[in-house]
């Protein structure tokens, strides 16, 4: 079965499901930056050449991303990012959906596989 990503939820004995590994802030894959199209371009850059070390905490972030993105080999990815209706359950790696949020999850999950 591909990766796919999850829409994590608060709600009361919702669980997250087998091999997911959750991608919210503040833990090591969460986005820095405002955008997922931001986030995409630049981990994109990481993915291939390593870029100048500085010490902008979201390079440093980025950085640690791009040496552990084999963590998420495999793996569903779970965020609070909207899904649409038809993907309310998970959106298969890959699927482009107009209505969906487009997600950090997304880019990840597409650098990872």
């Amino acid at each position: 079965m591909r990766p796919q990503r999850i829409q994590r939820r608060r709600a009361k004995g919702w669980r997250m499901p087998e091999n997911t590994r959750c991608v919210t802030r503040p833990g090591i894959f969460g986005n820095p930056y405002k955008t997922a199209e931001e986030f995409r371009c630049v981990l994109a850059r990481f993915a291939v050449a390593p870029l100048p070390a500085t010490d902008s905490p979201d390079m440093k972030q980025m950085a640690r991303i791009a040496n552990r993105m084999h963590e998420l080999q495999g793996k569903n990815l779970a965020c609070y990012c909207k899904l649409c209706n038809k993907h309310k359950d998970g959106k298969p790696m890959g699927v482009v959906c107009a209505d969906c949020e487009l997600c950090h999850a997304d880019v990840l999950l597409e650098l990872a596989n």
